[in-house]
C-alpha cells in the first residue's frame, strides 16, 4: 500500500515500500517455499507482509486506497468545473492541495482498478455519501453536537492513522 500520484522513472523512490503494508494473497495450493520466498522479498523491501484473501483485499483497499482517489478526483473536478475555478485555485491553501494531491494521478492507473473493483467502490461511495449526508443534515438542522461527534470520530481515526505512519517510518 504505497505509491505516488507521480509516475515515471524520474520519480522512482528506493524507500517507497519502507514501513508500508504489502498485501499478499495465496491459494491453498501455493507452495510453502513460495510463501516464504515472497515474505522474505517483502521484508527486504522494508514492507510488512499482510496476507488476505482476494475478496477481503478488494473490499478493504476500496475503502482505504481507491475511495480516497475517487474523493480527491471528485473534489478537484467539482472545483475545475466551476466558472470561478481560477479564482478558487488562487485562494486555495494547503488543505485543498493536500486533499487533491491524488487527483494528479493518471487515469491509466485507475481505469483497471475502477473496472475490476467496481462493486466494492460503489459500496464505499454509498458509505461516503451517507457520511456526507449526515454532515449536511447536521449543518442544515443546526445540530452542532452531531457535527462535533463526527469531528471527534474523524479526529481519533486520523490521529491513529498518523501515529501508525510515524511508527512505520521510524522503524
Amino acid at each position: 500500500m504505497a505509491g505516488s500520484e507521480r509516475s515515471g522513472a524520474e520519480f522512482a523512490d528506493p524507500h517507497l515500500f519502507s514501513g508500508c503494508a504489502y498485501i499478499l494473497t495465496a491459494s491453498s495450493e501455493t507452495p510453502r517455499a513460495a510463501i516464504n520466498g515472497i515474505e522474505a522479498l517483502v521484508g527486504l523491501l522494508g514492507a510488512r507482509a499482510i496476507w488476505l484473501d482476494a475478496d477481503a483485499h478488494d473490499r478493504m483497499v476500496a475503502a482505504v486506497s481507491h475511495l480516497p482517489q475517487l474523493l480527491a478526483t471528485a473534489l478537484a473536478a467539482m472545483i475545475g468545473r466551476r466558472p470561478e475555478r481560477e479564482e478558487l485555485v488562487n485562494l486555495a491553501g494547503g488543505g485543498y492541495s493536500d486533499m487533491t494531491r491524488l487527483a494528479a494521478s493518471q487515469w491509466t492507473v485507475w481505469r483497471d482498478i475502477s473496472e475490476t473493483n467496481a462493486d466494492n467502490l460503489a459500496r464505499e461511495l454509498e458509505n461516503l455519501t451517507q457520511a456526507l449526508t449526515e454532515m449536511r443534515d447536521a449543518l442544515e438542522h443546526d445540530t452542532t453536537k452531531d457535527l462535533e461527534n463526527l469531528f471527534d470520530i474523524a479526529n481519533a481515526n486520523a490521529m491513529k492513522t498518523r501515529q501508525k505512519r510515524v511508527k512505520q517510518f521510524s522503524n
